[in-house]
This record gives structure tokens, sequence and C-alpha cells, in this order.
């Protein structure tokens, strides 16, 4: 992975955790029930983590991307 997509990749896990996070506080104020943020947090860390791993390949180039880049800059 170049450090574009691993800087993208971390992008979206930090939004991802911070609204769970967000998420959990507020079910946790309307419902005062501090297991249900509990479950809330364990189910959208996990989540994130899910579509981080499953979407890994999507940040990652070809290996000839700079090859490719190079060339076509010289032309």
């Amino acid at each position: 992975m170049d450090l574009q997509g691993q800087a993208t990749c971390e992008r979206y896990t930090k939004k991802g955790i911070f609204l769970t996070t967000v998420a959990c506080l507020l079910v946790a104020l309307v419902t005062d029930d501090y297991e249900a943020m509990l479950k809330c947090f364990i189910i959208g860390v996990s989540c994130v983590g899910w579509g981080v791993l499953f979407n890994w390949p999507l940040y990652r180039r070809h290996p000839l991307h700079f090859v490719i880049d190079k060339n076509t800059i010289e032309s």
C-alpha cells in the first residue's frame, strides 16, 4: 500500500471510530443504559475494523502505477 492509500485508510478509520463514539454517547444519554452504550461501541468499532479490512485492497495501487505516471510525465 502506498502512503496516500494508507493515509486514506487511517482517515476513514479515525472518522468511523469518532462517529461510533458520538453515536454511543447519544445512546447512553437518551436511554440512560450504559450496557447498551458498551454494546453499541463494540459493534461500531468492529464494523469500522471490518470495513477497513475488506476495503484495504481498494486503497492499494498497482505496482506499475509509478512507472506509468513517470512515463506519462516524461512524454
